[in-house]
Parts: structure tokens; C-alpha cells; sequence
């Protein structure tokens, strides 16, 4: 189906399917949220930039700022029906401007395709960890033994490959059952269990951890340790964590009922994103305070520092292993959701079936994902843009990174801002979230148009300094 094809007024999606209810639609949703990111990233930035003055601004980033973007997004999907590039293309024609906006979905689309490459790598590797754990493995193992097992185990591209190699084939499997009996039904099972093993891991770490300085360094905020990265690093990990930007929530929108609420159901799924991450957070920190480890290490905190700590821990065993069938959820959930969008786009522009256009973008993951795995061992010397200065001693994985991080995404983002706030017309966002006040209105307008670019933009310049 091509991408200029008249699109109904209902929303019907790629596969003519919807959301069986709202709920199904906020579960997969937050689902999308639960990332690698959410385990190992929220921790460290949170731990590397003063703690509770850190969590403050990206709650209020989450409400403030990304809220309203995720709203936009949504109007898009529905009010499109169809993937990002058909929806931006057929919104862009409703509202009388260039089809050319089109390009920026794929833009956004190439950038979740590449994530979707690289987390699902560091993704494949949980599971090993939790099969290890549980059998004992890391049993009062010494920080030297569990840093020279990692080691170990990187250095192995055979076995990262086929670890990664059935990932993908997971996640593909999943997805090509379709909207209700894979993307439903995968986010029901799995959200669930994800929530269940993350407040177990809350109350064991409560128990036995330093749970007093946890409150402490999450909740109350000091803001003689924030500087001005920190609260860009909050902002952005609130856009990042929330999934706005990469076209997921567009598609997940075009599977949306037009009696679904969009300022609720965004609300809801920003509410969910920061109180999940509060959890991560008395899950980890816990853990890192009594053992006093770096908060700010990084993602080696997980691999190697919180496995060091299991090693010590009364029930260390059996609570290692849930923490990486915790990483193990997050991964599975967020990887489904970052290839829906791609299956859809496959199946209205080329007419492909879905099992095929899943099972041939988790195949050209593997296929980028070897590269990927070769950047921790063989390939580890060998630097492809070296030519380029500030690529002079990046990997193949670092180079797809920061293109990814640093170019595709803010594009892709700041454009889906500029076409929301600038192009779409009021008719247009006030019909598709009506019943809703001027003032509600004007102020997400305002926001949209101004402040996330404008902070999106600072954010990137910054980062380039």
C-alpha cells in the first residue's frame, strides 16, 4: 500500500486492527517505556547528577515538557492511521503543507531500527546473567573473578552472536502474531511480571539494604550538587525513557479507538514511566549504598558491580537472577514495541505479510548486531571512521551510537515538534482532543512550539561542546 493512499477516518492501522481496550493500549505503552534505559541508565545519571535534585526535574520534564509531545504524537497516529511516514504524509496533506514532512518519520524510524540493533545486543546478554546467577556461578565470587568472568564472556563473539541471533528470533515471533495474539498478549504476560519482580526486588532491597539513604539521596533534592548538564541530562532522559521522537507511540496511536481519551491516556503513561523509575531506583540503590558502590559507574553497574554484590548478599543467588529477568522484561517489552512500527511500515509500503517484514528486520539486526558484538572483542582495535576526528577511536558500535543518539534522534524529534506545533492545524489537535479547555490547549501549544525544541536544541548543542 503506498504511503499516499486516502486513509479512513477511523484510525485502522497496518493490520486493520485496534487496541482491544485502552488499557491494553497504556500496558503496551508503558511497556514501550521499560527499556534497558530504565534499568542501567536512570541509576547512573541519576547517581552521577545529585539524586533527589535530578529525580525532581525529570518528574517535572515528564509532565511538563514530554507530556504534551507524547499527546502530539498521539494525534498524529490515529488522526494518520498508519505508520509514522504514511501518517505524517497524510496529516501533512489534511493540513495543506509539503509531503517532504514524510522524511522526518524516517528519519525517526531508521534511528529506532539502529537502537532496536544495538539495545538488543547488551539485551542478550541478561539472560546468561540470570541463568548464571541462578545456578550459583557467581556464588562469593570476588570483584576480580566477576570482572575477568565478564570479560570472558565478551570476549566471545560466537556466543554473543547466536545469544543475540535468538533474542531477535524471539522478539520477531512475537510480533508476527500480530496486534491481539502478539503485541496484547505479550504486554499483558509480560508488564505484569515485570511490575511483580521490581517490587520484590523493592522490598528484599528494603530490607537489607540502605534504604534510609536511599529516600535520602532520591527524595530530597540538593541543588548545589545540579548543574546545568544534569538538568539537561533529566530532561532528556525523560524524552528517551517515555519512547517520544521514535515513531512508536505514532503507531501505537493508529491502533487507537477515537473514544480513547489522549490527554488521559498520556498522562497515565508519564505517570507510569516516573513512578517505574522511582522503583528502579529503591530496587538498585539500596544495594549500591550498602555494599558502597559507585552510583555513578555506569553500565558496568550492572554487568560487574551489582553482580559483585549479589555474590555477597544473603539470597544474593536468587536475587540475581530475578534482577536479570527484571533487564530480561524491560528488554523483551521495549524491543517488541521498537519493531512494531517498522512491520507496519513494511506492510503498507511494500505489501509485505507481517511474519516476513518481522522475521527480515530482526535479521538485519542480527546482521548489524555482529558488527556490534565484534566492537567488544575482535574488532575492538578497529575504528571505521577513523578519518573523521571526532570519530578518530570509535568503534563500530560507538560510531552507530552517537549517530544514532546525537544526530537521528534529535532530528527526528525536533522535527516532530516543529510539524505538530507549526503545521498541523487547531482544527485538527482541537478536534481530535476535544472536550478540552482554551487554556489547556494554548498552554500544550505553547509548549510544543517553544520550549521542548527549544530545549531538545539546547540539549544536542551542549552535548557537542
Amino acid at each position: 500500500m503506498p504511503d499516499h493512499a486516502p486513509v479512513p477516518s477511523s484510525p485502522v492501522g497496518p493490520a486493520y486492527a485496534r487496541w482491544t481496550s485502552s488499557g491494553a493500549f497504556m500496558l503496551a505503552a508503558v511497556g514501550a517505556g521499560i527499556g534497558l534505559g530504565s534499568i542501567w541508565r536512570f541509576p547512573y545519571v541519576t547517581g552521577a547528577n545529585g539524586g533527589g535534585a535530578f529525580v525532581l526535574i525529570y518528574v517535572l520534564a515528564a509532565f511538563g515538557i514530554v507530556m504534551p509531545v507524547l499527546v502530539a504524537e498521539l494525534i498524529i497516529g490515529r488522526r494518520g492511521g498508519g505508520n509514522p511516514v504514511r501518517s505524517i504524509a497524510q496529516l501533512a496533506r489534511e493540513a495543506g503543507v509539503s509531503p517532504l514532512w514524510r522524511y522526518f518519520g524516517v528519519i525517526g524510524m531508521v534511528a529506532t531500527f539502529l537502537v532496536f540493533s544495538y539495545s538488543s545486543v547488551f539485551a542478550s546478554w541478561a539472560v546468561p546473567y540470570m541463568v548464571r546467577l541462578g545456578n550459583g556461578a557467581f556464588a562469593n565470587a570476588s570483584p576480580d573473578a566477576v570482572r575477568a568472568a565478564y570479560d570472558a564472556f565478551v570476549d566471545d563473539p560466537i556466543t554473543l552472536i547466536c545469544l543475540h541471533g535468538a533474542f531477535c528470533l524471539v522478539v520477531a515471533m512475537l510480533v508476527a502474531q500480530g496486534l491481539h495474539d502478539g503485541l496484547e498478549r505479550a504486554f499483558k504476560i509480560l508488564v505484569p511480571l515485570f511490575i511483580a519482580v521490581l517490587l520484590g526486588l523493592v522490598v528484599y532491597s528494603g530490607l537489607n539494604g540502605a534504604l534510609a539513604a536511599t529516600a535520602q539521596f532520591l527524595l530530597r533534592p540538593d541543588f548545589a550538587t545540579l548543574r546545568l548538564t544534569g538538568v539537561l541530562t533529566a530532561i532528556g532522559s525523560a524524552f528517551f525513557n517515555v519512547t517520544v521522537g521514535f515513531g512508536i507511540m505514532m503507531t501505537f496511536g493508529a491502533y487507537l479507538d477515537r473514544s480513547a481519551n489522549l490527554t488521559r491516556a498520556a498522562a497515565v503513561i508519564v505517570a507510569a514511566d516516573v513512578v517505574m523509575s522511582l522503583l528502579v531506583g529503591f530496587a538498585v540503590f539500596p544495594i549500591v549504598f550498602a555494599y558502597h558502590l559507585n552510583p555513578a559507574e555506569g553500565p558496568g553497574l550492572v554487568f560487574v558491580t551489582m553482580t559483585t554484590a549479589f555474590a555477597q548478599m544473603p539470597a544474593g543467588q536468587v536475587v540475581g537472577a530475578l534482577f536479570f529477568l527484571l533487564m530480561t522484561l524491560a528488554a523483551l517489552t521495549s524491543a517488541i514495541a521498537a519493531l512494531e512500527p517498522l512491520v507496519a511500515w513494511a506492510m503498507e509500503r511494500h505489501g509485505w505479510q507481517r511474519s516476513e517484514a518481522a522475521l527480515g528486520f530482526a535479521a538485519a539486526a542480527w546482521l548489524l548486531g555482529i558488527g556490534i558484538n565484534f566492537s567488544f572483542n575482535v574488532a575492538r582495535d578497529i575504528h571505521p571512521l577513523s578519518a573523521i576526528p571526532i570519530f578518530a577511536r570509535a568503534t563500530v558500535f560507538q560510531v552507530i551510537d552517537s549517530l544514532t543518539s546525537d544526530g537521528l534522534i534529535p532530528i527526528a524529534g525536533v522535527s516532530l515538534l516543529i510539524f505538530s506545533g507549526w503545521r498541523l492545524t487547531p482544527d485538527i489537535v482541537r478536534e481530535e482532543l476535544s472536550p478540552i479547555s482554551p487554556f489547556w490547549l494554548k498552554l500544550g501549544n505553547l509548549l510544543v512550539r517553544w520550549l521542548a525544541p527549544a530545549t531538545l536544541l539546547t540539549i544536542v548543542a551542549l552535548k557537542e561542546l
